[in-house]
């Protein structure tokens, strides 16, 4: 499954934001993907946070994209290195999981998306330790992502 990546994972990763910069102000980043390869399935990086303790604010963060393919499914969740062990950690189903791709999912919470798991929820799922920084991931499957087919990303966080 090929990977693709948003301007703003570039630009969080390697833009002004630094680990040094800590503190528990609540913090949004955005991100949008706009599908400019061929029609395909895939994994959309869409948001780095270069941070080593990170709270995910789940019911204030967004979510919306345009019509996928009929029987799209589209998966959010988050992948980081655990510092302890040194091994990734991918949960791509974390907050969403098979939201329909079909018809287009208009800018909403991600409580209220159809398709969210309850459990990545709860805060204390949303609790991140990691060795340095977490990447939050869409993943497009069962049908096609169209061209110029977009998806958009706004996540509330905190740093501890």
């Amino acid at each position: 499954m090929p990977t693709y990546y948003s301007p703003s994972f570039g630009a969080s990763r390697y833009g002004s934001a630094t680990a040094v910069e800590q503190d528990e102000r609540l913090k949004f980043a955005y991100a949008d993907f706009v599908n400019h390869d061929v029609a395909g399935q895939g994994i959309l990086k869409l948001i780095w946070l270069p941070y080593r303790d990170i709270i995910i604010h789940p019911r204030l963060s967004t979510f919306g994209s345009s019509a996928y393919t009929a029987s799209a499914d589209i998966h959010l969740g988050v992948r980081y290195v655990n510092p302890d062990t040194d091994v990734e950690v991918y949960a791509p189903t974390l907050w969403l999981d098979n939201v329909d791709g079909g018809s287009a999912q208009t800018v909403n919470q991600w409580g209220q998306v159809t398709g969210v798991v309850a459990g990545g929820l709860v805060p204390a799922a949303n609790r991140f330790h990691t060795k340095n920084g977490l990447a939050i991931e869409a993943m497009v499957d069962t049908a096609d992502m169209p061209l110029n087919g977009t998806l958009y990303v706004g996540v509330f966080y905190s740093t501890i």
